[in-house]
């Protein structure tokens, strides 16, 4: 192999082109695709925290205790899914990532609640444009008598 190197100059720069062009890109992906993954699951579970989270502060109870109805009260939704992803995401938040909790919103009579988020992120050596992972949970209300 060093013979071949040695022997022929030329093929030297081709052999550097190929390196550069295909195998480094190659060499990347086995950093960043794992780094993809491990960001998008780290947001889908801080979605889903932040969701069940609001829903565990902001039951009406006594509303529910009046009409026999569950619901959440809409004026602390927000606070306490936003304060629930801060937290979960402040990880990602060091690591170089852009998480942002975009909506959070009840549904069904506010029985329902759906929350969605995106990170922003680079990969291939933060050489690419940033790339957005978007993922959305939700969370119900359910309230038994007894």
């Amino acid at each position: 192999m060093v013979k071949f190197v040695i022997g022929r100059k030329a093929d030297m720069v081709w052999s550097a082109l190929l390196f550069i062009t295909i195998f480094l890109p190659l060499a990347s992906l086995s950093v960043d695709v794992p780094e993809y993954f491990r960001v998008a699951t780290l947001l889908q579970g801080a979605l889903d925290a932040s969701a069940q989270q609001a829903v565990n502060d902001c039951l009406d109870l006594e509303g529910f205790s009046n009409t026999g109805t569950a619901r959440l009260k809409s004026a602390c939704i927000q606070q306490a899914a936003g304060q629930r992803f801060r937290s979960e995401t402040s990880s990602l938040a060091t690591g170089g990532h852009s998480p942002v909790l975009m909506s959070v919103s009840c549904s069904n009579g506010c029985r329902s609640l759906q929350v969605q988020g995106v990170v922003s992120t680079r990969v291939f050596f933060s050489m690419s444009p940033r790339i957005r992972i978007v993922r959305a949970a939700r969370s119900d209300v359910r309230m038994v008598h007894g």
